[in-house]
Order: C-alpha cells, then sequence, then structure tokens
C-alpha cells in the first residue's frame, strides 16, 4: 500500500511509551494526511507553513495480552514477548524473553489462567494460576536471551493459555541466588 503523502511529513521526535506503544511527532505541509476531518490548520503565519502532528501505535498483536510487572534481572527488566501473532499455521510462533540473567536456567511456566492475586516464590512474582501451572525448561543464553516454541497446530480458536518465564540468577558465586521473574502474557489463538 502506497500512502501518497507519507513522504511529505517530516519526523521531529520518536519516543517509546513501554507496552509495545511508540508515540511519533513530526509536521507536515501537506492537507490530506489521516486526521480527524476539519483539524488541519489552513491559514499559517508567514513564520510557519507546517502542520504539527502526533501518532500513538499500538505495536501489539491481536490475541496477545501482556500483565503483571517484571522484576529486575543484571540486564534491566525481564520482559516475555510474542514477536508473532497467535494464528493458525504459523510454524514460527513462540514466545520470547529479554533481560533474563545471564546463562541461567530456567523454565517457562504456563497456566489456563492468570493468578487472582500473584504469589511470591524466591523473591519472583508469579502471576498465573498456581492451581493448573505446569513447566517447561528454559536456558538463557550469554545475551540473557530465550525462546520457546509453542505449535498451535490443534489448538481450537479463541482458547486461551497464559505464561511467564522464571530464571535462576546464577549469582557471581556460581552458586543459585534469587530468582528473577517476566511479567505474564495470556494468548488467544486467532483465526
Amino acid at each position: 500500500m502506497r500512502i501518497p503523502f507519507l513522504k511529505e511529513m517530516k519526523i521531529g521526535a520518536m519516543s517509546w511509551q513501554g507496552e509495545q506503544k511508540l508515540l511519533v511527532g513530526g509536521r507536515t505541509n501537506v492537507s490530506n494526511m489521516l486526521t480527524t476531518p476539519g483539524v488541519i490548520d489552513t491559514v499559517h503565519g508567514p513564520w510557519m507553513q507546517d502542520e504539527g502532528w502526533f501518532m500513538k501505535l499500538d505495536l501489539s498483536h491481536a490475541g496477545v495480552e501482556r500483565f503483571g510487572e517484571p522484576s529486575s534481572a543484571c540486564t534491566g527488566e525481564t520482559r516475555i514477548g510474542a514477536p508473532v501473532l497467535p494464528v493458525a499455521g504459523e510454524p514460527l510462533f513462540g514466545l520470547s524473553c529479554l533481560a533474563a540473567p545471564r546463562n541461567a536456567p530456567g523454565a517457562l511456566l504456563g497456566s489456563t489462567g492468570p493468578a487472582a492475586v500473584p504469589f511470591e516464590v524466591g523473591g519472583a512474582q508469579i502471576w498465573l494460576d498456581a492451581a493448573n501451572l505446569h513447566l517447561t525448561p528454559a536456558l538463557a543464553d550469554n545475551l540473557g536471551w530465550a525462546a520457546a516454541d509453542l505449535p498451535l497446530a490443534g489448538v481450537p480458536v479463541g482458547v486461551a493459555a497464559y505464561f511467564q518465564f522464571v530464571w535462576a540468577d546464577p549469582g557471581s558465586s556460581g552458586s543459585v541466588g534469587a530468582l528473577h521473574a517476566s511479567d505474564a502474557i495470556g494468548i488467544v489463538r486467532q483465526p
């Protein structure tokens, strides 16, 4: 798709607003940009011929909802993500984790629902329903990144599942220290 006025939009600033939101602002001198009808100012003074604009973009996928708070590790806040849309036939669907403790052993926790109230294990907040909790071993690499494949074949449309990564921090002495947990994510299988 070609947007004719895009080449006339001058980006002045971008700001990451967290939770996959991006705020972009700039200026343009075209009157046919995507906006609320009637808000383009067609009368300008001699000092300004451009119109300012802002866009707030939601970069999250349909069927993916993040919740809970991550704990901090040495590389930053430990975050869970779903890089692709959870749809049928998507062979690459899975979850990723950023800023885990480097080279740390851990687990991807899964459940059929979120916790009504989060509970603590080894200093980490768990945001999943403990009654239906299952775990899959995971290992963070030397950059603090990990991934887990989640095949969607045979999962009916509309079925929800909830996930969270938990990591054992090896600490400087090599012995296991505190646990670190990502925020949690809810996935609803899309058509």
